[in-house]
Order: C-alpha cells, then sequence, then structure tokens
C-alpha cells in the first residue's frame, strides 16, 4: 500500500520553479505595458468631460440669451458669472445643474457673435498656459473635442 502511494506521487507532475517565473515576468510584462495605457485613456477621458462640460455652459448661455435672462451688459458684451460657494442665485443657475466647476463667467460678444469663457478647469486643456484672465472660446473647445 505505501509501495502504490509512493508510485502514485512519482507519476504527478507539478509545475516547475523556472516555469512559475516564467509566467509571472510575462505577467510583470504584460502589466507594465497595460497601466500606463488605461491611465492615458483615464485622462483623455476626463479631459474630455471636461470641454464637454464648458461647451454645456456655452450652450446654456445661449438659452439663457435666447430667453432674456438677466445679465450684465457693457462694452457690446453680455457677461453672465457663477461663483461657488455663494447663496445668490445667477441667471444660469435655472439653466444649470450638478457642474463640477462651478466658478467661470461666460461672455458673449454682440459684435462678434463668440462666446468665450472664463475660469473654467477645461482651459487649460485648451491651453497650454492659462489663469483666470484668459478666454477660450466656444470655437477652440470644439477643435479640442476633435
Amino acid at each position: 500500500m505505501v509501495e502504490s502511494l509512493r508510485l502514485k506521487l512519482k507519476e504527478q507532475k507539478g509545475f516547475t520553479l523556472i516555469e512559475l517565473l516564467a509566467v509571472i515576468v510575462i505577467l510583470g510584462i504584460i502589466a507594465a505595458i497595460a497601466v500606463p495605457t488605461i491611465s492615458r485613456v483615464i485622462d483623455n477621458s476626463k479631459n474630455k468631460a471636461k470641454i464637454t462640460e464648458a461647451i454645456q455652459i456655452i450652450d446654456e448661455a445661449k438659452l439663457a440669451q435666447a430667453e432674456g435672462a438677466p445679465s450684465d451688459s457693457t462694452n457690446n458684451t453680455i457677461t453672465w458669472t457663477h461663483t461657488e460657494g455663494t447663496s445668490a442665485t445667477t441667471p444660469l443657475d435655472s439653466y444649470i445643474s450638478k457642474l463640477k466647476d462651478k466658478s467661470f463667467s461666460v461672455t458673449y460678444n454682440i459684435s462678434t457673435k463668440k462666446y468665450t469663457i472664463n475660469g473654467h478647469e477645461s482651459a487649460p486643456v485648451v491651453k497650454d498656459t492659462y489663469d483666470d484672465s484668459i478666454s477660450v472660446t466656444e470655437d477652440q473647445f470644439a477643435t479640442a473635442v476633435r
């Protein structure tokens, strides 16, 4: 009986240490290739979501203008400002909800018929250098999405 057990144990085959190490190395190589690619895809989707939000804000400003929502009009422009952390409502509040970036302003230039947005988190995606005084136009956002 003991002899038959020994024979069965000798017949059983398992993985050698070299085979296991080879599998681990292959998995490591695959992970080293996949992780940067996946993180790049995630970053790209976050950037496109920021740009899409900015385009939606501009679209809502167009709707607000079409419906005659109050705005600040000076020097041939119409401006809607939306500030995070204030209890005061702005004209865009009834058009915009669930935004990630809540501090920005949208300006419509009456003579050029162009909409721009200031202070939104999507601007660094479109422009290399950015501060809150730089305006990003609707056309620039559309070009960045492509």
